[in-house]
């Protein structure tokens, strides 16, 4: 990563339209372990996607091996508060592909 004085890692990847692509999740945790940083994975465009159970298991390996996610809309407005929280009193780093909804965080 490329970053300095950052104490939050945000790795941000969309339910849908993207799909997600867990394994470069995966690569942005291992950077961000490396980094000694704490990462919260943020979840958008959860209006898009049907809570499925595929994405459920998968959002759960991630909460039980100790990380923290925040399931986001901005069409809805649901977790942008819990997100904003989240980001307060720290310098947070959003990455991301394009398309995925970092500037809507």
């Amino acid at each position: 990563m490329i970053v300095a004085n950052a104490d939050l890692v945000v790795p941000v990847f969309a339910a849908a339209n993207p799909t997600p692509k867990w394994g470069l999740l995966d690569r942005y945790l291992v950077s961000t372990e490396a980094a000694g940083l704490p990462a919260l994975i943020c979840i958008t465009k959860i209006d898009l996607a049907e809570r499925n159970d595929e994405l459920e298991e998968t959002l759960e390996e991630y909460r039980r091996i100790g990380y923290s996610i925040q399931l986001v809309s901005a069409v809805t407005g649901e977790g942008l508060e819990e997100l904003k929280q989240a980001f307060t009193g720290r310098i947070s780093v959003l990455v991301g592909k394009s398309g995925v909804g970092k500037t809507s965080c």
